[in-house]
């Protein structure tokens, strides 16, 4: 609650205190995205639909919220010099960044060496990217859907790149409805960045370092 406040408010030192003092309390990056970042802009956008959020009210507080993501990125340790590969984007027509940030980051606590694409990206670059680099994981989020049937096509076509790649594909995001996803072929559907980081950690070959902070907090 103390964060949503400061997040409306623009209050960016309060926010970031916020967060710092959770995060050094020992508690894993995916509890912080999904418990204060993610719980904090529910309440956000569902009083944004009841009128009592202003639009630029919003907007501010998902700057805020990258730049304390991007902060966090610069404290939590970097992944050995082995760390398996991920990628992450969001897709043409959807413009939502934040999400896939806190992906980026929740892997890197992992012991990932997981960066993000960028956002709005064609699918023809996001298969060039996986065939390339052969990542071991490729994480999606959806905020935004153009062109439903293109969209499962496109998904699809995809995932057959990934599998010949040997890649896991996850996917989130609020667009993605039950009835979507039975027409999708992906690896994982996470509702959370617990599960994200989860879904991470059984890909990681025996033996591998993940956070020291894997069950603190969970």
């Amino acid at each position: 609650e103390r964060l949503r406040r400061a997040l409306i408010a623009g209050d960016e030192t309060v926010c970031r205190q916020i967060v710092l003092d959770v995060y050094l309390a020992g508690h894993p990056v995916s509890v912080i995205c999904d418990r204060l970042i993610a719980a904090a802009f529910h309440e956000i956008g569902d009083l944004w639909e009841c009128g009592n959020v202003e639009v630029y009210e919003e907007r501010r507080a998902c700057e805020i919220a990258v730049r304390l993501v991007y902060e966090l990125r610069h404290i939590v340790p970097l992944p050995p010099a082995d760390a398996p590969l991920a990628f992450g984007a969001t897709i043409d027509g959807d413009p939502y960044t934040l999400a896939v940030s806190m992906a980026e980051l929740v892997l890197r606590d992992r012991g990932w060496n997981a960066s993000s694409l960028g956002h709005m990206l064609p699918f023809a670059t996001l298969r060039t990217a996986v065939e390339t680099h052969r990542p071991r994981l490729l994480w999606l989020s959806f905020s935004a859907i153009r062109e439903e049937d293109r969209f499962v096509e496109e998904m699809n076509r995809l995932f057959a790149v990934a599998q010949s790649s040997r890649t896991a594909l996850a996917l989130g995001g609020r667009s993605l409805s039950a009835e979507l996803r039975r027409r999708l072929r992906y690896s994982v559907f996470c509702d959370t960045f617990q599960h994200l980081a989860d879904f991470s950690r059984a890909l990681l070959p025996a033996g591998s370092v993940s956070s020291a902070r894997d069950d603190a907090g969970e």
